[in-house]
């Protein structure tokens, strides 16, 4: 026993960040459980109910905005520059919703980013840029057939603040932070930090007055996280209204003046967003071109090819599926009775089991009952040109291949793939590949369709939907809800049956 206590303790590997990032490499095991706990921890904050700890109430926010801004009022611009300078920026910042040295940067650089302070004219701005379409068509005069014809806007801050500001000095982080100690003594609020003052603006939008999406573009909040962010299609004007109706909240206790606030309306019904978003007068065009060709072609491989491409984008516009291969899936996948279809189209994913429901409205589900009538009597009239076309066309049936597809140029037959779609069609429409996406989520806001139904629809709710769970957080009933606004869609876009 003696012996056994005398051994010395084992030697322990310390393993470095750097070891530990080059073994996850390798390691599809370590690259599930970070990335899962990375996206549970980021989520936390997106906990949109009013016990959330890390969220301050709004009469806290509210007592904390008069108590900075009367302290703002107060302080000598000479004599307490540099405290004045830090209340400043604390205001700053819970009027844009950008942290205190994003803003500091900004300003001391001059680079514009966020703020734009111009004495000379006496204007002083939020700068909101939504730049999130890199690869845009720049083809001249593209702007005229854009939903979203702009990539930036601006909003009005206070003089006051803006005079002030406009003498560039660095922050001086020991004075920041006896700021913040100072505030959360003087209102009693122990839980006051200087992040929670910071996402002031971003809780108010989310809770009192927008969504989390207009609360991300107008804050930069997760704005390079949202994938919503990258479909959205919002009119100026109301992203103006939204912050108004906000900042009147937050200085409801205040003495402070947002009279500067005033709304100047465009004449045109301006938007900002996605930059790969087409008006609706260019899709119906487009749509009404492809069937069309679907009724004019008299090839029997062109004439497939082209009804296949036609039901391809239909599906893609009235469901909101990623244009990936096989979409929308396999026949087996449908519930035309029910009016539902499940589907899996993310092509990268941690289980590739994760699936989610979207509905089926009743022009997609005759539009499909109509392409299966079709394929039955393409098999039996040209079998004998191909035998192994009645094969082919019984793998679908039987769901072993995918609803929709198309012969090759060696005359075989694949699903459907953007890149033998882009082939087809790309002298006439050079939209990538998921501008349908984009034209169905600026429908659906336009709808004032729940935000959260629309993240379900789409697989991009915050909560790790698909990631971590088969299904949506949304029930299979308010699902089935869209059916009829998907065919008002159908409607509006005045897309036709196809006779052959």
């Amino acid at each position: 026993m003696r012996e056994k206590l005398d051994i010395g303790l084992p030697d322990f590997t310390i393993l470095k960040q750097t070891s530990l990032q080059a073994h996850e490499k390798y390691s599809p095991q370590q690259i599930y459980h970070r990335t899962r706990s990375k996206l549970q921890h980021a989520n936390k904050n997106e906990r949109l109910i009013g016990s959330n700890v890390r969220i301050l109430p709004l009469f806290a926010l509210q007592n904390i905005f008069a108590y900075l801004w009367q302290l703002f009022e107060e302080l000598s611009s000479s004599h307490d520059r540099d405290k004045k300078r830090v209340v400043s920026y604390l205001l700053l910042s819970m009027l844009t919703g950008r942290s205190v040295f994003q803003l500091s940067e900004d300003v001391t650089g001059n680079t514009e980013q966020y703020i734009n302070l111009n004495r000379r004219n006496n204007s002083y701005h939020l700068n909101i840029i939504l730049d999130i379409t890199p690869l845009r068509l720049r083809t001249q005069g593209i702007q005229q057939i854009l939903a979203n014809r702009l990539l930036e806007c601006d909003i009005s801050l206070p003089e006051q603040l803006g005079v002030f500001l406009a003498y560039k000095g660095d922050i001086n982080k020991e004075i920041l932070y006896e700021v913040v100690n100072e505030t959360r003594d003087a209102l009693k609020l122990p839980y006051l930090s200087l992040a929670r003052i910071e996402k002031g603006l971003y809780s108010i939008l989310i809770h009192h007055v927008s969504n989390s999406q207009v609360a991300s573009i107008i804050t930069g909040r997760n704005e390079r996280k949202r994938a919503d962010v990258w479909y959205s299609s919002n009119s100026v004007d109301d992203i103006r209204t939204v912050y108004q109706q906000a900042i009147k909240l937050l200085s409801l206790r205040s003495t402070y003046n947002n009279d500067y606030l005033h709304l100047v309306s465009n004449n045109f019904d301006y938007k900002i967003g996605s930059q790969n978003c087409p008006d609706y007068v260019i899709v119906i065009d487009f749509i009404d071109l492809l069937h069309q060709k679907v009724e004019a072609t008299t090839d029997y491989i062109e004439k497939f090819n082209s009804y296949s491409i036609w039901l391809w984008h239909i599906s893609l516009l009235l469901t909101s599926v990623r244009a990936v291969e096989g979409a929308p899936g396999y026949l087996d996948q449908f519930n035309f009775e029910v009016g539902l279809i499940w589907i899996s189209d993310k092509e990268e994913r941690a289980t590739a089991s994760s699936q989610r429901y979207v509905p089926l409205c009743p022009f997609l589900i005759e539009a499909i009952n109509r392409y299966i009538d079709f394929l039955k009597s393409f098999s039996s009239r040209f079998c004998r040109l191909d035998m192994r076309i009645q094969h082919w066309v019984d793998e679908v049936i039987n769901s072993e291949r995918p609803l929709i597809n198309v012969f090759n140029k060696k005359g075989e037959l694949e699903s459907i793939r953007p890149v033998l779609v882009r082939n087809e069609i790309h002298e006439s429409f050079k939209f990538k590949e998921d501008w349908t996406r984009h034209v169905g989520q600026r429908y659906l806001h336009e709808q004032n369709v729940n935000e959260s139904m629309i993240l379900s629809v789409f697989g991009h709710e915050m909560m790790g939907q698909e990631s971590w769970r088969k299904n949506s957080s949304i029930s299979i009933g308010d699902i089935l809800d869209l059916r009829p606004t998907y065919q008002a869609l159908a409607d509006k876009l005045e897309i036709r049956q196809v006779q052959v």
